[in-house]
C-alpha cells in the first residue's frame, strides 16, 4: 500500500520563505542600526555596523519582499486556475451551462461575485449568455479548454 503523494505548493513556499527572510532582515537591521547609532561605541565600529546594515540587512529585506510578492502573485494565479477548472467541471455536469446561482451554491463565492465573474468570462468571449425559459441567465461553455485559451477563440457555442 502506497502513501498518498503530496505536491508542494511552490507559491506557499515562496511566501513562507519571503516572510522568514524579511523577518531576519529586519532583525539584522535593528541590531546593526542600534549598535551603529549607539553613542558609546567607537565611530569605526559604528561604521562597520552601518556597512553590515547595507550589505546584509537591506538585501535580505529586499529579497524577502521579492519572494513574498512572487509567491502571492503565483498563489493568485493558482487560485484563478482552480476556479476556472471548477466552473468547467460544473458546466460539464450541466450540458455546458452554468448559472451564477449554481456557481454560488457549489462554491464559497457570494452570488454577486459569481455573477460578476461569469459576466467577465462572457465579455472575454469564453462563454455566451443565454436566457433560460424560466428567466434566469445561463452561461454556456462549448468545451473544457475554453477558459484556458485566453477567450474569444471559439469558447462559446454559436447559435444555428
Amino acid at each position: 500500500m502506497q502513501a498518498p503523494s503530496r505536491t508542494i505548493s511552490w507559491p506557499i513556499v515562496f511566501i513562507s520563505l519571503g516572510i522568514l527572510v524579511v523577518a531576519l532582515g529586519l532583525c539584522a537591521a535593528c541590531l546593526s542600526l542600534s549598535i551603529a547609532f549607539d553613542t558609546e561605541v567607537p565611530s569605526s565600529t559604528s561604521q562597520s555596523y552601518l556597512f553590515c546594515f547595507v550589505l546584509i540587512a537591506l538585501p535580505m529585506i529586499v529579497s524577502g519582499a521579492a519572494s513574498l510578492w512572487y509567491g502571492v502573485r503565483q498563489r493568485a494565479q493558482e487560485k484563478a486556475k482552480q476556479l476556472q477548472r471548477f466552473i468547467l467541471d460544473l458546466a460539464s455536469k450541466n450540458n455546458g451551462a452554468v448559472t451564477a446561482t449554481e456557481l454560488a451554491l457549489h462554491s464559497t463565492m457570494p452570488l454577486d461575485q459569481a455573477q460578476d465573474y461569469l459576466d467577465t468570462l462572457a465579455a472575454r468571449g469564453v462563454c455566451r449568455m443565454e436566457l433560460a425559459e424560466n428567466g434566469t441567465t445561463c452561461f454556456v461553455f462549448e468545451h473544457p479548454g475554453s477558459l484556458n485559451d485566453g477567450g474569444g477563440s471559439g469558447g462559446a457555442k454559436t447559435h444555428e
